[in-house]
């Protein structure tokens, strides 16, 4: 995983499209349109720009049992990583927090 984060943030340095920024206000409101045009649907859903998507990763076991419990996750009854991403109604890729142990 650490590999594959330090690959993702040097090509993230060198192509300025694909950073990875929380969106100014106008570029809410711009992904919020598709979902305020059809209001017809979801009368009660108002300025929503973006959506989560969760995602956990199983880890290896830790032969220190103090590293191994903080990465116990107790509601799956494993040893993962949780992580959570935030994406724009233009499927775009606007927030990501990773790596965070057990629940």
């Amino acid at each position: 995983m650490d590999y594959s984060l330090e690959v993702l943030l040097r090509v993230v340095k060198r192509k300025k499209e694909f950073e990875i920024r929380w969106p100014t206000h106008d570029d809410q409101k711009a992904s919020a349109a598709p979902l305020e045009n059809n209001r017809i649907n979801e009368p009660l859903l108002q300025g929503v720009f973006a959506v989560t998507d969760g995602g956990r990763m199983a880890c290896a076991d830790f032969t220190n049992a103090n590293l191994q419990n903080a990465y116990f996750e107790g509601y799956t009854q494993a040893v993962e990583v949780t992580n959570l991403f935030v994406f724009n109604f233009f499927r775009e890729l606007i927030h990501a927090a990773v790596n965070y142990p057990g629940s």
